[in-house]
C-alpha cells in the first residue's frame, strides 16, 4: 500500500511539469509607431487615416503595415485639386502625369448577379 502511494507521488511529480506546461505565460512586448501627418496604416482588414502626427503603441502580435500607396493616391488627388484651378496649369496637369488606380474603387460594370452565368443552362 505505502509502494503504491510512493509510486503515484512520483509519478505526480515527474507529470507535474507537463500539466503545468500550457500555463507559462509569454510576456507581451509592444511595439511604438510614430507616424506623421496624414498617414494611413493598415491593421488586418481596417485603414485608419490619421490626420495629425500620431504615436501608436501596439502589441507585436498585431500585424500592420503603412500604406504608402493610400498616401501616393491622396497626394496626387491633391495636386489634380490644386492644378486644376487654371486652364493652363489643368492641361499641364492632364498631359503629364496619370493618377494610379484606386484599388477600393467598385467597378459598376463588373458588378453582376451571381446566377447570371448559369442561366444559360436552366
Amino acid at each position: 500500500m505505502k509502494k503504491r502511494i510512493l509510486n503515484g507521488l512520483l509519478l505526480l511529480l515527474l507529470l507535474l511539469p507537463l500539466l503545468t506546461y500550457g500555463q507559462v505565460r509569454r510576456e507581451v512586448k509592444y511595439d511604438t509607431l510614430q507616424l506623421p501627418a496624414k498617414s494611413y496604416i493598415v491593421i488586418s482588414d481596417s485603414i485608419y487615416y490619421f490626420e495629425r502626427d500620431t504615436t501608436l503603441i501596439l502589441p507585436d502580435s498585431i500585424q500592420y503595415r503603412r500604406d504608402k500607396e493610400l498616401q501616393t493616391r491622396e497626394f496626387y488627388k491633391e495636386l489634380k485639386t490644386r492644378m486644376g484651378r487654371k486652364k493652363v496649369t489643368k492641361a499641364l496637369f492632364n498631359a503629364l502625369v496619370s493618377i494610379p488606380a484606386d484599388p477600393f474603387e467598385i467597378d459598376s460594370l463588373s458588378i453582376s448577379k451571381s446566377t447570371e452565368p448559369y442561366a444559360a443552362y436552366e
